[in-house]
């Protein structure tokens, strides 16, 4: 019984960890930097050096980063729009 607590525990952490070795300095500054990650993430899933479900967390973080990537830059333009028509009414 206790064996199998101590494997339980020792599971639930490298779980987390799997495949993530080289990925501190992961820095998504922009939409495109998601290409080369998810190109990376599919890689390794495939090669069996990432669990799925790390992949899966990595794959729905980016896709909520390029929904509000895409909602910024519509507000932006939107902004833009809005002055310049403002600006041609006066």
């Amino acid at each position: 019984m206790q064996r199998r607590k101590e494997a339980l525990r020792k599971g639930g952490k490298t779980k987390l960890r799997d495949g993530l070795e080289g990925w501190k300095n992961c820095n998504i500054k922009e939409i495109g930097d998601l290409r080369p990650l998810l190109s990376r993430t599919i890689n390794m899933v495939g090669s069996g050096k990432m669990h799925p479900s790390v992949a899966n967390a990595i794959a729905g973080l980016a896709g909520q980063y390029a929904k509000v990537s895409e909602q910024s830059d519509l507000e932006r333009r939107l902004a833009e729009l809005e002055k310049k028509i403002g600006e041609t009414i006066r």
